[in-house]
């Protein structure tokens, strides 16, 4: 079956599919993690929102950025896309930003969690600790995380 799209709607229908984008904190080579109350939410641990129809993915980060983390947030970085199924038996193309955080955020918006490498897994989380540990680690210079692809000048690729 190919991904094809109706007409934009206000709330993801049974078998829909829609587009989100969410926010990974990492300080100091850490992810920060929320506690998130909403029930819709339940599991995330990470901000996270569904795109407007429209909307720039970019601006959608960084108000996420601001809501989450304040003016704690020092860069935003597009790191993976993952297609997954819902619980309502449609599918989510999901946008994985990394923020890089200059300081704690205040924890105005939630209890916070700090979890150190391998620690993530403890959290019931849509993504595996594997793919956590990569968005928060793209270069060698934080011990054990991968290098990020160079080109022969030194310069990354993507």
């Amino acid at each position: 079956m190919k991904a094809t799209f109706g007409p934009p709607r206000k709330e993801v229908s049974r078998g829909g599919a829609f587009v989100s984008v969410y926010l990974v904190p990492e300080w100091d080579g850490q992810i920060v993690a929320f506690d998130i109350a909403a029930k819709e939410a339940r599991g995330r641990w990470v901000p996270w929102t569904v795109a407007d129809y429209g909307a720039s993915i970019w601006e959608t980060a960084s108000a996420l950025g601001d809501e989450w983390c304040g003016d704690t947030v020092e860069t935003i970085d597009l790191v993976d896309t993952i297609s997954l199924e819902t619980e309502t038996s449609g599918w989510e193309l999901a946008l994985i930003f990394r923020a890089r955080l200059k300081a704690m955020p205040d924890g105005e918006t939630g209890r916070i969690a700090v979890l150190t490498r391998g620690d993530d897994d403890r959290l019931s989380m849509r993504f595996a600790a594997a793919d956590m540990d990569r968005w928060i680690a793209p270069d060698a210079s934080v011990p054990g995380g991968p290098a990020a692809p160079q080109s022969p000048s030194g310069t990354v690729l993507f």
